[in-house]
């Protein structure tokens, strides 16, 4: 994954991240590669495009993204879990119920990366944030403190390596583009962070 469509938490509901992260951590400790806070961030679309054809879907990448109509919403973060995976096994925060308006968001987006012939991974809506990866067992599902995110806007992300003596930083987050939520005819422009 190179390019993708996520939403991204303020400073506030991520720091409420991190403290349950930070129990699930205590209450059931695992070895494997724990996500930093800094890291967190909820998948809505990935771009199926290898790296060296990333930049000429850029443009109708993001043109499409300026095209969505999605109102904001409050997601509800109260459970963690785990996803089946041999290999390796993921730990998460999600919500027990999705509501309504990620799911619109999500359809909408879709919709227009279609439109412009965006390639997409074609992966259900599963709302979860990544905490560890490589857990050497699963983790039932359990109730978390609810926690509730304000969304008001989605981003374009590409993730990079990092340095590897660095710890905690094989894998980073580049921000490039920011598009508000507000539903209407009067859809503000995107935030343009390409040249940042």
């Amino acid at each position: 994954m190179t390019l993708f469509f996520s939403l991204w938490p303020d400073e506030l509901t991520r720091a409420g991240l991190a403290d349950r992260a930070e129990l699930i951590r205590r209450q059931h400790p695992t070895p494997g590669a724990w996500f930093e806070a800094a890291r967190y961030h909820l998948t809505l679309h990935a771009v199926k495009a290898k790296p060296e054809h990333e930049a000429a879907w850029m443009d109708k990448t993001r043109t499409a993204a300026a095209q969505v109509r999605a109102a904001p919403f409050e997601l509800r973060i109260d459970q963690a879990g785990s996803f089946p995976n041999q290999e390796r096994i993921p730990w998460w925060l999600g919500c027990t119920q999705t509501p309504p308006g990620l799911t619109l968001l999500w359809r909408e987006l879709r919709d227009v990366l279609k439109q412009h012939g965006v390639p997409m991974f074609s992966n259900p809506l599963t709302p979860h944030l990544t905490l560890v990866y490589n857990a050497r067992r699963d983790l039932p599902e359990r109730p978390v403190p609810p926690l509730t995110w304000a969304v008001r806007d989605f981003v374009l992300l590409r993730s990079r390596q990092g340095d590897p003596n660095e710890r905690g930083s094989s894998l980073a987050y580049e921000l490039l583009g920011r598009w508000p939520l507000n539903g209407g005819p009067d859809h503000a422009p995107q935030r343009d962070l390409w040249d940042n």
